[in-house]
């Protein structure tokens, strides 16, 4: 998080609670347990704490949103993963319908009329490059 951003925040809840409110040791603390978060989930912190809390919110009332704002980034960056991996994977291994039943073929075959080594070898060394994303 960005150190002008934080302060940004610090001020606001100086404007709306008043600064003894929010001396240096304190804010210190309240960067140190939110330096994980985005800034994003931090203004909504602050905005939740603006709205909902009648005295000064301390460290102690903005644990359990930072927390649940750290659950939340956590399933985020999962999702985030997940696409990002079934979409390379789209990528990669994307195979026609007729790869696929000359994938299929080629493995009956292999296994009904035993197809002789060199050709089945061949039939191998062409899958591994299709696998590393090669051409044959």
């Amino acid at each position: 998080m960005n150190q002008q951003f934080f302060i940004s925040q610090i001020n606001r809840l100086k404007d709306v609670y008043g600064d003894k409110n929010y001396p240096d040791a304190r804010v210190y603390l309240i960067m140190r347990e939110v330096s994980s978060i985005s800034e994003k989930a931090f203004e909504q912190i602050i905005d939740q704490c603006i709205a909902d809390c009648r005295f000064p919110p301390m460290l102690a009332d903005m644990r359990e949103k930072i927390s649940i704002a750290m659950e939340r980034q956590r399933d985020l960056d999962k999702c985030d993963e997940r696409n990002q991996f079934h979409r390379i994977r789209k990528e990669r291994y994307t195979l026609e319908g007729h790869d696929q039943r000359m994938i299929c073929n080629t493995i009956l075959r292999r296994i009904t009329t035993g197809m002789p080594d060199i050709e089945w070898n061949a039939f191998l060394k062409l899958l591994d490059q299709l696998c590393e994303g090669g051409a044959a």
